[in-house]
């Protein structure tokens, strides 16, 4: 089964027909928590756990959906740290593609690294042996109704009854129906439930992307965090999908484009042999990806975080040019970025649209505080020390998020002990909720909250570590409104806090509008439609004057907030404006707040506002 040219930018990884039909390679690659997970290894490709040292190294069905480097990176201590948090076991196994119809279950090296079921069933005379355990699995006589939650009892025990389906998925023309082993009329089950919240210490990418004749070229680089993904049914689709259907829990990525035999190790990065060419955007004749940011030339396999862009002065823009080469209504204009050579494909503005018939769109973006960040020390100057409490101030978070009746909610430091609080709010009032954590594995993470009733279950969400070497993370989401039949991509951020430096957030925001841009290229080009908005919320720890800011809007992104001045953020150090709605597309901003106020940085958080910084509202008149 070949390998999907789109691979992590694919928009249909959680359609069945498709999968039945391509490949995908895991983001999270050799440090991916779901390596235990039999439905997630049958789907996507990771390198082999055991490498060189694999019982199965040769086998067909095994190499399907997992790679031998000849040069191992994985190290012994990463098994146990990856397993145990999942599992509460030491030791990493893999389901045995062969399942009950291995011929290997008498050798020692090849039951240590793959599990089996026991052919006995329920009935088998060892089913307390922890030696005997350890190797082959057995039915938990709960079957799906089992309620114990014990990590160990959830991984060891099977609790579906499904057949191995590897020759059905990777062989769709040939299907396969596996034969149940003898035990004694008993039904073996092969699956390993995880009847847990999906919650995953992974790897995330930082790639640079291109397309390419609808292919999207990229260079992974990976780095360790955390997704967690809740909705008002706690179930949620990682990827766009071409229905609004319900998915099942989200999968996870790789950037690797090529054939696992001709991948090679770029700076100790495992990358793609082929060259990473530049070709036409589809928002104008410029290149995309930008050659600087690929560090050299187009063939020049270095990753985009190597190289440090630089941000010319206005005077360097060059000349509008007509905009006759997207899929936009006519009369909109066209701008390049130019920086080091580099050629950012501009996004659109469209003029001379209809008058609004659809319901107005309304926005959120709150930075609410996690409570890792609070301490008596560091919020010396609040008179009452009970403001800093959770429980104080998350009623008067909940309360302002339930103030309007928001369309969307963007938010950044949701401290990773109160997810569930947030999770449930979203539950209670009608939104699905994305949460991404930052890398790696920091206390806080950004999430979106969206609202079912408009627009039912993300066709597509993501989120990835912004650059290497910072713990922020990006998220977005695809979203189709149902009342306009128009779609929308939403992105949270929160970028670097570095009072000495901006380059960071120059280089965060870049990586950015390179997600934007290949996102609405793709929703654009399968969708067939020029109806597609994008709306960016986050916390960019910028001025209105810096140059991450003026970059953004350099690709006619507008600000919703763009001629407020005043103080968004209080602390005893930065009492700037940094929370930023960005928007752009069929969209027009009717009001925006808060009006500037000014008020003495020792007041919040307060009586009236649970954070250190101010939520920030935008409502939008959507277009036809």
């Amino acid at each position: 089964m070949p390998l999907c040219k789109h691979d992590t930018f694919c928009a249909f990884t959680n359609d069945p027909d498709h999968k039945n039909q391509y490949l995908h390679t895991c983001k999270y690659g050799e440090q991916c928590r779901s390596l235990h997970n039999a439905k997630h290894t049958e789907w996507f490709i990771h390198p082999c756990p055991f490498q060189d040292k694999c019982s199965l190294s040769n086998d067909v069905k095994h190499n399907l959906t997992f790679t031998h480097p000849e040069k191992p990176t994985f190290v012994a201590q990463l098994f146990k740290l990856v397993f145990d948090h999942d599992s509460g076991n030491g030791t990493l196994k893999l389901r045995c593609p062969h399942w009950g119809q291995c011929s290997l279950t008498n050798k020692v090296e090849h039951t240590t690294q793959f599990y089996h079921p026991c052919r006995y069933g329920d009935e088998c005379r060892k089913y307390n042996d922890e030696a005997h355990c350890e190797d082959f699995f057995h039915p938990c006589k709960y079957g799906s109704k089992c309620t114990n939650q014990d990590p160990y009892h959830r991984f060891s025990c099977l609790h579906e009854d499904r057949s191995p389906v590897w020759m059905d998925c990777h062989n769709p023309t040939k299907p396969h129906v596996a034969q149940k082993p003898k035990n004694n009329g008993n039904s073996v089950s092969n699956s390993n439930s995880n009847s847990k919240s999906k919650t995953h210490t992974s790897t995330s990418n930082t790639a640079s992307s291109g397309t390419s004749h609808g292919q999207y070229h990229s260079l992974a680089v990976n780095t360790s965090g955390e997704h967690v993904h809740h909705s008002g049914s706690l179930n949620m689709g990682h990827s766009i999908s071409s229905t609004t259907t319900r998915h099942p829990y989200h999968s996870q990525y790789s950037n690797t484009s090529v054939p696992h035999n001709q991948q090679t190790s770029v700076h100790g990065i495992t990358s793609s042999s082929y060259s990473n060419v530049a070709v036409s955007s589809p928002f104008n004749n410029s290149m995309y990806p930008p050659l600087s940011s690929m560090g050299g030339s187009a063939t020049s396999p270095i990753p985009y975080h190597s190289q440090t862009p630089t941000f010319p002065n206005q005077q360097h823009f060059p000349q509008q040019q007509p905009h006759d080469t997207c899929n936009h209504q006519q009369g909109g204009q066209n701008n390049m970025y130019m920086s080091n050579n580099a050629n950012y494909g501009m996004l659109t503005s469209n003029d001379g649209i209809p008058q609004p018939v659809i319901p107005p769109l309304i926005v959120m973006s709150y930075n609410v505080l996690a409570d890792c960040y609070v301490s008596a020390e560091r919020y010396s100057h609040i008179a009452n020390i009970n403001h800093l409490k959770w429980s104080n101030r998350k009623q008067k978070i909940f309360q302002a998020l339930k103030d309007r009746p928001f369309d969307i909610i963007g938010l950044q430091e949701v401290d990773q002990s109160h997810k569930n609080d947030f999770a449930d709010f979203a539950t209670n009032n009608g939104y699905s909720i994305f949460i991404s954590d930052k890398l790696p594995r920091k206390k806080d993470s950004v999430a979106i909250m969206f609202k079912i009733n408009r627009f039912g279950q993300a066709i597509g969400s993501g989120g990835e570590r912004i650059i290497e070497g910072y713990p922020e993370v990006f998220q977005y989401v695809v979203l189709r409104d149902l009342l306009s039949n128009s779609y929308l991509i939403v992105m949270n951020c929160h970028l670097t806090f570095q009072q000495d430096t901006i380059t960071p957030r120059e280089n965060q925001v870049k990586r950015m509008a390179e997600v934007l841009h290949s996102l609405h290229s793709q929703v654009s080009q399968q969708y067939a439609t020029n109806r597609v908005s994008l709306i960016l919320v986050g916390d960019f720890n910028t001025q209105p004057h810096e140059t991450p800011v003026k970059f953004m809007e350099s690709l006619n992104l507008k600000r919703a907030h763009q001629d407020r001045t005043g103080f968004w953020t209080f602390s005893t150090t930065y009492t700037k404006v940094c929370d930023y709605i960005m928007y752009f597309g069929n969209l027009k901003v009717t009001s925006s707040d808060p009006e500037p106020i000014f008020l003495p940085k020792s007041t919040i958080p307060n009586d009236e506002f649970g954070s250190d910084h101010i939520p920030i509202t935008a409502t939008f008149q959507m277009f036809n």
